[in-house]
């Protein structure tokens, strides 16, 4: 919801990658970059099983995806559902578990700000995503929403056959799955994000499979966390560096 690849803590997780030695690609969600002509929900993983078919994958027998924000949303639902059999180790960084309550969250009257940047971001790609695709709410209605529910409603709803945005957020929510969760996981969060409700987390994560591991980072904000926080892996701090560290020796 408007982060891409070109995001500060995109890049650091790279640097630290490419300083182990760990080839990288770094993906935005279908339409997040404001190219293409379509766009994702919060579950949707079509893109990661055939990019990773792709013989330029051939040669790897482990791979691990690292997922920001509703990328690690996305990240944690590719290992549930086992778009590609090499994944060994999903890192997700602040990711909503329960999308109804991230929805509530976020649309509560004390959150405009984050609420209004979201949106923004949102209504400036819509236009370019669905010209000419039939069936699509017209941008000049979307250019009115003020919630992130009515956005789902009049965007993801059409789009992708839910019945309703209740049953989008149920049927898409990866908290529930974490119980089952057969990858070894990391979830990194912070008790003081604006926008991922710590309380609407730490159900799931209690009910986790031991696959998953939790850290909490005090101090941090949705994505941003001070440059010294350390997670317990490895020399290196701040967050990108200790997930990435996570991630070589997971693929070990």
């Amino acid at each position: 919801l408007g982060g891409s690849v070109s995001r500060g803590y995109c890049l650091e997780a790279a640097r630290a990658s490419h300083q182990m030695g760990m080839p990288t690609l770094r993906l935005s969600l279908r339409g997040a970059d404001g190219l293409g002509r379509d766009f994702h929900h919060a579950g949707f993983t079509d893109d990661l099983g055939p990019l990773l078919r792709k013989p330029e994958w051939d040669r790897f027998k482990k791979i691990a995806i690292v997922g920001f924000s509703l990328g690690g949303h996305v990240a944690l639902r590719a290992a549930v559902e086992e778009v590609d059999p090499r994944i060994a180790a999903v890192a997700a960084i602040c990711p909503p578990l329960d999308l109804r309550a991230s929805q509530e969250s976020i649309d509560s009257p004390s959150r405009w700000i984050y609420r209004q940047s979201v949106l923004r971001s949102l209504k400036k790609i819509y236009p370019r995503m669905v010209r000419g695709r039939s069936g699509m709410t017209p941008a000049s209605r979307v250019q009115q929403v003020q919630t992130l529910r009515e956005w789902d409603a009049l965007t993801v709803i059409p789009r992708f056959g839910f019945r309703d945005v209740d049953h989008y957020y149920r049927s898409q929510s990866v908290g529930p799955d974490l119980a089952q969760m057969k990858k070894t996981s990391l979830v990194v969060a912070s008790p003081a994000d604006p926008m991922i409700p710590a309380d609407s987390l730490r159900g799931s994560l209690a009910r986790a499979s031991n696959n998953v591991e939790v850290r909490w980072v005090q101090g941090g904000g949705h994505v941003f966390f001070p440059p010294g926080s350390y997670l317990g892996f490895g020399d290196e701090p701040g967050v990108p560096a200790q997930v990435i560290h996570w991630v070589s020796e997971q693929l070990r």
